[in-house]
């Protein structure tokens, strides 16, 4: 078995979540740019959201999949509309 201090991640596999999965070089500056052009591209709950949403559900009237007066909340059950992260 090997000691912990020979592993170049120190034995703690979740710190190499820095280790690039692609192999563009400048991956963390197309990062930042998108980041500063469309926003948290993860964001959590409706209001953050809300543009987005409403643009789905306009959408969806246009194409007669769902109603034109259905509301972004609509579309959560009301125990999933908080703004809790795990």
């Amino acid at each position: 078995m090997r000691s912990r201090r020979h592993e170049p991640w120190g034995g703690d596999r979740c710190s190499i979540i820095s280790t690039a999965r692609t192999s563009l070089a400048w991956e963390a500056e197309y990062a930042t740019e998108e980041s500063e052009l469309l926003g948290d591209a993860f964001a959590y709950g409706i209001e953050p959201n809300r543009p987005t949403l409403e643009t789905i559900i306009r959408y969806g009237a246009e194409q007669g999949f769902c109603d034109k007066g259905l509301l972004p909340e609509d579309l959560f059950f009301e125990t999933t509309r908080t703004r809790a992260r795990i």
